[in-house]
């Protein structure tokens, strides 16, 4: 593999290569692996420290496997994901996070 720049300047440069994937987790503390909503809403922690998150686009999340309306805030570095009603039982929750090179990072949950 080769890289080409035309440098105009004195300063110095330096060429990374970004292999870590983002970072994903829970703001709200978890019971025996059930993060228990506040207020029927969950909130997760997700940055990339090297090329970032650019777009909304570059998260998924899945509630019991069906894609699943979230916010996310670029500036905080978190999503909310509201939950419809509660449950007795824990739920599926699923997580993905793309970083602007590609690297994935996929987290599974259980919420109530």
């Amino acid at each position: 593999m080769s890289y080409q720049a035309r440098v105009t300047s004195l300063e110095k440069f330096v060429l990374l290569q970004d292999t870590i994937p983002p970072i994903i987790y829970p703001i709200q503390k978890s019971q025996q692996g059930v993060i228990q909503s506040q207020e029927n809403r969950i909130r997760f922690t997700v940055k990339d420290e090297l090329s970032g998150i650019q777009k909304e686009s570059q998260i998924r999340v899945f509630l019991n496997g069906n894609w699943k309306l979230f916010e996310y805030d670029p500036e905080e570095d978190y999503i909310t994901v509201y939950l419809n009603g509660s449950t007795a039982q824990p739920r599926p929750l699923m997580l993905s996070v793309t970083d602007n090179v590609g690297n994935v990072t996929i987290k599974e949950y259980n919420v109530m």
